[in-house]
């Protein structure tokens, strides 16, 4: 949206104004509907950092959980429910901060372009960067989560009696 209202700002001011208020107020209205999602879907409970699985680990079995997941120590299947569970709610909280930075990052690439105050431009080009890298990671974590999901989903499978 602000990268269409700086297009269309080369015929007209009013058009630019309207465009970044319609874009902004999308954006505000996606992350407002993202917290309601998440809220409702039960990721956003402020009890469930009571009941999440990673409370009654040791700091050791945390660490070696998180190099299992990141595909550095093989997986053990002993606990094959809970590391399932961990590599989801990791899953879904790498995908929810992406999807906060696409939903940012036309934003403030409209601002810079509407504005282009050499500060502005600085302040942007840093932010865009660090978008792109934070996204790039997200993408990568989301996809080394794949092969991990998919054994111990196959594991968690083949372990339960029918």
């Amino acid at each position: 949206m602000s990268i269409t209202a700086h297009l269309l700002a080369l015929l007209d001011t009013h058009a630019r104004d309207t465009l970044q208020l319609v874009g902004s107020s999308a954006a505000l209205t996606l992350i407002i509907l993202g917290v309601v999602w998440l809220f409702v879907g039960g990721q956003f409970n402020l009890n469930s950092r009571y009941e999440s699985p990673w409370i009654p680990l040791t700091k050791s079995d945390r660490r070696g959980i998180r190099r299992q997941l990141a595909r550095k120590a093989p997986l053990e299947f002993e606990h094959t429910d809970v590391v399932l569970e961990l590599a989801h709610q990791q899953r879904r909280q790498t995908f929810g901060a992406l999807t906060i930075f696409a939903i940012e990052l036309p934003n403030s690439l409209g601002v810079a372009f509407t504005n282009p105050d050499p500060v502005l431009l600085t302040l942007t080009s840093i932010g865009l960067i660090f978008f792109l890298g934070v996204g790039l990671y997200c993408i990568a974590v989301t996809i080394r989560l794949n092969t991990p999901i998919r054994q111990l989903t196959q594991a968690a499978a083949t372990s339960q009696p029918r």
